[in-house]
């Protein structure tokens, strides 16, 4: 039979840190009222306590919080695991902690994954948004410290002997937002969060710092060398006509070299043309003939390589020369350039 475990001090503390003590009853969102560190059960309108009342109630609510641990984990437990565990119940509710991963954990017998799904549990509802709380973030992080600190002390994992190593399985653990931070006024009326406004970055002072005013000399005198005049260049000499000047060319010469000129571009166009469509042709039947080797299997080997291999290699290059033939077309048709001024 397991022994029957009950909160100690330090879970008491623990709660008490992260709940906040409240001498005056405060009206929560659902109409219910709180007092004290937490307690719900019977706070009133008006009621006012010290915080040694508010501790007993708290004990009175643990006493549930305990029986629900006893009762629902069957695995044994130590009194750390047990503290920490007080905690996380008292916080989620019994009801949320009877249907969750880290009671399932602990139940199969994996304390160390029960403590990491502890951490599932870091948002809250505020201002009509569901975020994650970084009081929450910083509570869960004690809980689950004080759940894997062992009753005998710590084990030795030296660094040069298991230095650690990124663990990709845990990305999903890091949010994708900031988590909010937020402040619970304790003696207000109404038990309500806010968030924390966002502090201000420091102003910048006035008066400059010694290492600004001698950047400021440098910059000053750099500016004073780029400034400086430069010597005039001289002009650059005038060209000087040829002692031997070029025969002119006579009229036939000219209008003959002409018609020359002007039937190159157009030699050179019909047979860049009749080239390119060659080229895609070429394409055509490489992409026809991958097919067909790629499909019929029974051929033999082609060039030492399988057909299924051979036709793969055809189809590709038959897409790269098709595939420049069609580029170069286009460029010919619908992009034309002034060759001459190239």
């Amino acid at each position: 039979m397991r022994p029957r475990l009950s909160v100690t001090r330090q879970a008491v503390d623990l709660i008490k840190a992260f709940e906040g003590f409240r001498a005056r009853a405060a009206r929560l969102d659902d109409g219910r009222w709180t007092i004290g560190y937490g307690h719900t059960h019977t706070a009133r309108e008006g009621a006012k306590i010290a915080e040694r009342d508010g501790e007993a109630l708290l004990l009175y609510d643990l006493i549930g919080v305990a029986h629900t641990i006893n009762e629902h984990v069957y695995t044994p437990l130590n009194q750390n695991q047990f503290d920490a565990l007080a905690s996380f119940v008292f916080n989620v509710g019994e009801r949320a902690f009877r249907g969750s991963p880290t009671l399932r954990r602990l139940n199969e017998g994996r304390p160390l994954e029960a403590a990491l799904a502890m951490e599932l549990w870091r948002k809250s509802d505020l201002e009509g948004e569901r975020i994650i709380v970084d009081a929450l973030v910083r509570r869960r992080a004690a809980e689950k410290a004080l759940f894997l600190r062992p009753m005998t002390g710590w084990m030795p994992a030296p660094t040069p002997v298991l230095p650690p190593r990124l663990d990709y399985d845990a990305i999903g653990l890091i949010p994708l937002t900031t988590p909010v931070a937020t402040r619970a006024d304790l003696s207000g009326e109404r038990a309500v969060a806010a968030r924390e406004p966002a502090e201000e970055a420091p102003s910048r002072p006035e008066t400059s710092s010694a290492s600004e005013t001698a950047a400021a000399a440098v910059i000053e005198r750099l500016e004073a060398l780029i400034a400086e005049p430069t010597a005039p260049q001289a002009e650059p000499p005038k060209p000087t006509e040829p002692q031997n000047p070029a025969r002119p060319l006579h009229t036939e010469e000219f209008v003959k070299l002409d018609s020359i000129v002007k039937e190159l571009p157009r030699r050179r166009g019909l047979l860049g043309l009749v080239g390119v469509l060659a080229l895609g042709f070429v394409g055509i039947g490489l992409l026809a003939l991958g097919v067909v080797l790629h499909v019929q299997s029974q051929y033999d080997q082609v060039l030492g390589v399988s057909p299924h291999t051979a036709g793969l290699v055809s189809a590709i290059i038959g897409i790269v020369c098709f595939s420049v033939a069609a580029y170069l077309v286009l460029d010919r048709l619908g992009l034309p350039r002034d060759r001459a001024s190239a």
